[in-house]
């Protein structure tokens, strides 16, 4: 029955019904806190779940979002232990709500620690493994090591067609985000006219992404949906 709850509010999240997720994610975490307690592996999904709700419908600026998520996180690494998988699930969705709070320093480190736990428990080929590896190549190319997160990346879309097959929705991810990273690198690749500068008498012309970067904000920009847990 908890699985299938939390799969509706999910599945809310994903369809853009931020606002209506949000409030069932926090229905249910106090009716579970009540009930069951602040360590109960329920209570503590209902928790994750919140975090998540949270950090997607920027309620709060956020606020509510990460020390939620960090307690969850602490709780099950007391419970648990560091590598359960349930652990390893929550902290993946703590980095993701990093992520979407603009810290791609702290979702990178953490990402990387699932990551290397993963690989070390599971193997370099299992999903969950490979799940981590797109992740942290995603937290990379947010920090412009675009090199480091295509070369991660290339990996994860070699073994993901392996392992799953070419038409998985993982592999198709994989390939999604190592094209993105590909556009990026080549965006950011120094041309030679660069160094010859403008005509006499002329201003060079704005790239098309400080053009864009010169224009008012216009409010808080969407966050990539979390990666998979």
């Amino acid at each position: 029955m908890r699985d299938a709850l939390l799969g509706s509010a999910r599945y809310l999240m994903h369809s853009g019904r931020l606002q209506e997720a949000r409030r069932v994610c926090v229905e249910f975490h106090d009716l579970w806190n009540v009930h069951f307690g602040a360590d109960h592996l329920d209570t503590l999904a209902w928790a994750a779940a919140r975090a998540e709700a949270e950090a997607e419908a920027a309620v709060g600026e956020y606020a509510d979002a990460r020390p939620l998520a960090l307690d969850v996180l602490e709780r099950r690494r007391r419970l648990l232990g560091d590598d359960h998988p349930d652990t390893l699930a929550g902290a993946n969705g703590l980095a993701g709500t990093f992520g979407a709070l603009g810290a791609h320093e702290e979702a990178r480190r953490l990402y990387e620690d699932i990551f290397q736990r993963r690989r070390r428990v599971l193997g370099d080929d299992h999903p969950d493994t490979l799940v981590s590896a797109n992740c942290l190549g995603t937290a990379l190319s947010a920090l412009s090591e675009y090199e480091a997160a295509r070369r991660l990346l290339q990996d994860v879309l070699g073994h993901s067609r392996r392992t799953l097959g070419e038409d998985h929705p993982r592999t198709l991810v994989a390939a999604a985000d190592l094209a993105t990273v590909l556009t990026s690198l080549k965006a950011h690749e120094p041309s030679l006219d660069s160094h010859r500068g403008p005509p006499s008498g002329r201003h060079p012309e704005p790239a098309p992404q400080q053009r864009r970067s010169r224009a008012p904000a216009r409010g808080r920009a969407r966050p990539k949906p979390p990666c998979p847990r």
